[in-house]
């Protein structure tokens, strides 16, 4: 997933990964130098204790990232990747301070 501005409108680009990748995304130490950094957080998205999606934010200078967005495959295509979206854009502005 990308995102990114044009001409002060929102250019959102999803795409289904599913079948495009196999094997890990990410590592272990991957996720520990994230979790190190101040400026940068995992959001999880649990029921009860299942993982059911999970999204990376981090601040980048007056700026935030949003990536690494996954979403259990029984969840997907059902507003789980939107709500995770809008959780870390609000988790930006608020915690990060950016608009």
């Amino acid at each position: 997933m990308s995102k990114g501005s044009k001409n002060g409108s929102l250019a959102l680009t999803v795409t289904d990964t599913v079948e495009q990748l196999s094997g890990d995304r990410i590592n272990s130490s991957q996720i520990m130098e994230i979790m190190s950094n101040p400026d940068s957080v995992i959001l999880i998205g649990l029921k009860t204790s299942d993982i059911l999606a999970c999204v990376h934010i981090g601040k980048i200078g007056k700026n935030s990232h949003i990536g690494k967005l996954a979403v259990s495959p029984h969840l997907q295509r059902a507003g789980t990747g939107k709500q995770m979206l809008t959780l870390a854009e609000n988790y930006g502005s608020v915690n990060f301070g950016l608009n």
